[in-house]
Protein backbone atom coordinates (compact mmCIF):
# COMPACT_ATOMS: atom_id res chain seq x y z
CA UNK A 1 0.00 0.00 0.00
CA UNK A 2 2.06 3.27 1.00
CA UNK A 3 4.80 1.58 2.99
CA UNK A 4 7.19 2.03 0.34
CA UNK A 5 6.59 6.01 -0.29
CA UNK A 6 8.44 8.43 1.10
CA UNK A 7 7.02 11.91 2.09
CA UNK A 8 8.21 14.43 0.19
CA UNK A 9 9.76 16.54 3.48
CA UNK A 10 11.60 13.42 4.49
CA UNK A 11 13.00 13.07 0.55
CA UNK A 12 14.46 16.83 1.33
CA UNK A 13 15.40 15.60 4.74
CA UNK A 14 17.92 13.21 3.28
CA UNK A 15 18.93 15.47 0.67
CA UNK A 16 19.55 18.04 3.35
CA UNK A 17 21.72 15.40 5.56
CA UNK A 18 23.52 14.13 2.61
CA UNK A 19 24.60 17.25 1.02
CA UNK A 20 25.83 18.34 4.71
CA UNK A 21 28.19 14.86 5.10
CA UNK A 22 29.44 15.22 1.66
CA UNK A 23 30.94 19.25 2.61
CA UNK A 24 31.98 18.05 6.07
CA UNK A 25 33.92 14.73 4.41
CA UNK A 26 35.44 17.08 1.69
CA UNK A 27 36.71 19.88 3.51
CA UNK A 28 38.29 17.29 6.29
CA UNK A 29 40.15 15.39 2.96
CA UNK A 30 40.93 19.14 1.37
CA UNK A 31 42.44 20.34 4.82
CA UNK A 32 44.84 16.72 4.59
CA UNK A 33 46.22 17.53 1.43
CA UNK A 34 47.91 20.88 2.84
CA UNK A 35 49.52 18.85 6.08
CA UNK A 36 52.43 21.94 5.82
CA UNK A 37 55.50 19.79 5.18
CA UNK A 38 58.46 20.78 3.28
CA UNK A 39 58.76 18.56 -0.48
CA UNK A 40 61.52 17.00 -0.32
CA UNK A 41 62.64 18.36 -3.66
CA UNK A 42 63.38 21.81 -1.46
CA UNK A 43 66.34 22.28 0.71
CA UNK A 44 65.73 23.39 4.23
CA UNK A 45 66.87 27.20 4.22
CA UNK A 46 70.20 27.90 5.14
CA UNK A 47 70.83 28.35 9.31
CA UNK A 48 71.71 32.36 9.78
CA UNK A 49 75.65 33.40 10.60
CA UNK A 50 75.64 33.97 13.82
CA UNK A 51 76.54 38.01 14.67
CA UNK A 52 79.64 38.14 17.65
CA UNK A 53 78.85 42.22 19.04
CA UNK A 54 79.67 41.69 22.61
CA UNK A 55 78.80 44.80 24.95
CA UNK A 56 82.16 44.59 26.61
CA UNK A 57 86.09 45.04 25.32
CA UNK A 58 86.66 40.91 24.18
CA UNK A 59 90.57 39.37 23.43
CA UNK A 60 91.12 36.39 21.32
CA UNK A 61 92.32 33.87 23.07
CA UNK A 62 93.73 31.23 20.05
CA UNK A 63 94.70 27.19 20.85
CA UNK A 64 97.75 26.63 21.99
CA UNK A 65 99.88 25.91 24.32
CA UNK A 66 100.76 28.27 27.44
CA UNK A 67 102.84 28.18 30.62
CA UNK A 68 100.50 29.29 33.72
CA UNK A 69 102.86 30.43 36.25
CA UNK A 70 101.26 30.49 39.86
CA UNK A 71 103.30 29.04 42.48
CA UNK A 72 104.66 26.36 40.22
CA UNK A 73 104.60 26.29 36.64
CA UNK A 74 102.19 24.30 34.28
CA UNK A 75 101.86 23.82 30.77
CA UNK A 76 98.31 24.60 29.81
CA UNK A 77 97.10 23.18 26.15
CA UNK A 78 94.25 24.77 24.67
CA UNK A 79 92.54 22.53 21.72
CA UNK A 80 89.91 25.36 20.44
CA UNK A 81 89.91 28.81 21.10
CA UNK A 82 87.71 31.50 22.75
CA UNK A 83 87.09 35.14 23.52
CA UNK A 84 87.27 36.65 27.03
CA UNK A 85 86.64 40.06 28.65
CA UNK A 86 89.69 42.29 27.79
CA UNK A 87 89.23 43.90 31.43
CA UNK A 88 88.72 42.73 35.02
CA UNK A 89 85.03 42.65 36.48
CA UNK A 90 84.54 42.56 40.05
CA UNK A 91 81.55 42.11 42.13
CA UNK A 92 80.57 45.42 43.03
CA UNK A 93 80.09 45.94 38.58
Amino acid sequence: MGLNKVSPCCQRLMYISCSNSLLVLCVVLWSGCDSGQVPSSQAPAAPKPVVFNPSIPMKEVKPGQYTRVTSIRQQITLTRGFWMGSHEVTQRE
